[in-house]
């Protein structure tokens, strides 16, 4: 340019501001009628950002009768969520749950976004037994030479709407003596 003389005005681009390319415009660019002005246009390029490692929590605990899984904690705008039990299954948008006792379970996560590069991590469930008590009934007679039954029993620990089956204890007895209550079934 000879001095003195200066573009006006601006380059634009295509907008938006998701992953891919957006032509750089012209735009309002210009120099006086001294000069013939040839525009090159360009690319600018926005490409996909690493992101944030996954952070995933595990489940481990003792049954209770309800469905868990893992959770994805830092999930963001945009992402969608693939999970698979192992390298042979197809991934699937619907989180493994699990109810009963299971040994530790690896569900593997994929999270996928167009704006970022895809995350992976793994997380573990593993539902442990609950414990259950079953105390037998005890009683105590004074000796009158007859036989004596002792029968019955108290759970303790068993979840609500849950029952034992074929479960007895029973005991008769007609000696002195201190004698042992078995829980059968």
């Amino acid at each position: 340019l000879v001095p003195g003389d200066a573009f006006t005005g601006a380059l634009t681009r295509e907008g938006g501001e998701e992953v891919g390319e957006y032509d750089i415009l012209q735009g309002t660019l210009a120099l006086n009628g001294n000069y013939d002005l040839t525009f090159v246009g360009a690319l600018l390029t926005i490409t996909p950002a690493t992101g944030a490692p996954l952070d995933i929590s595990n489940y481990s605990d003792v049954y209770d009768g309800m469905s868990h899984s893992i959770t994805v904690n830092n999930l963001i705008t945009g992402d969608t969520a693939y999970y698979r039990l192992n390298a042979e299954d197809e991934w699937s948008t619907t989180l493994p749950t699990f109810t009963d006792v299971t040994d530790e379970v690896t569900v593997y996560v994929k999270v996928t976004n167009p704006n970022y590069e895809d995350r992976t991590g793994i997380g573990t469930v593993k539902i442990t037994p609950k414990a259950v008590t079953v105390t037998a009934n005890s009683d105590s007679f004074v000796y009158d030479g007859t036989e004596k039954t002792v029968s019955g029993y108290t759970v303790t620990g068993l979840l609500a709407g849950h029952e034992l089956h074929d479960v007895g204890a029973t005991r008769t007895e007609k000696n002195v003596g201190d004698y042992e209550v078995p829980v059968t079934g």
